[in-house]
């Protein structure tokens, strides 16, 4: 098969009309659309502060999933610090792999965004599919996972991601 002298020319341009149809594509997707919808009834968890069951009010709140050794829990401690001094949503903090004592030292050092406190079981990691932290998750008035976001965060994002999620 003989190629013409055109033909680099024409896989140029083919090569770029697909790559430009991809970009378009997934820009005008939401940046934290959760791909699952999720149902995640806190009814059924005790409070790592008072031992209580904890109690969902119909209202939409987040679940951070977090460790007191985790570097990338640290920078977004301070993000929630920040959120919840400004918008009072309720933050609900999740402990992976730590202990109380560890949790309440870094509280006290570092300030607490957290409405509650839970100790992560392994069925509840396993029921959100967490594979690693830090992962936060913004709950619906239903219960159901709407949105879950991996890795670091901003205040700004979280804010945004928390009043923008779609049912």
């Amino acid at each position: 098969m003989k190629l013409n002298k055109y033909s680099p020319f024409v896989i140029f341009i083919s090569f770029i009309s697909i790559l430009v149809f991809c970009i378009t594509k997934y820009d005008n997707k939401p940046a934290y659309k959760s791909p699952y919808n999720l149902s995640f009834d806190i009814s059924n968890l005790r409070s790592v502060i008072n031992g209580s069951r904890l109690t969902h009010q119909n209202e939409r709140y987040v679940l951070h999933v977090f460790s007191s050794w985790c570097t990338v829990c640290t920078q977004n401690h301070h993000e929630l610090l920040k959120l919840k001094s400004i918008d009072k949503i309720k933050i609900i903090g999740l402990i992976w792999q730590d202990s109380k004592e560890n949790i309440e030292k870094m509280l006290q050092k570092s300030g607490n965004p957290y409405y509650d406190l839970i100790m992560a079981g392994e069925e509840t990691i396993v029921n959100l599919g967490i594979t690693g932290i830090p992962e936060t998750f913004i709950i619906d008035e239903n219960n159901r996972i709407i949105l879950k976001i991996s890795g670091t965060l901003t205040e700004g994002e979280l804010r945004n991601a928390f009043y923008t999620a779609d049912n």
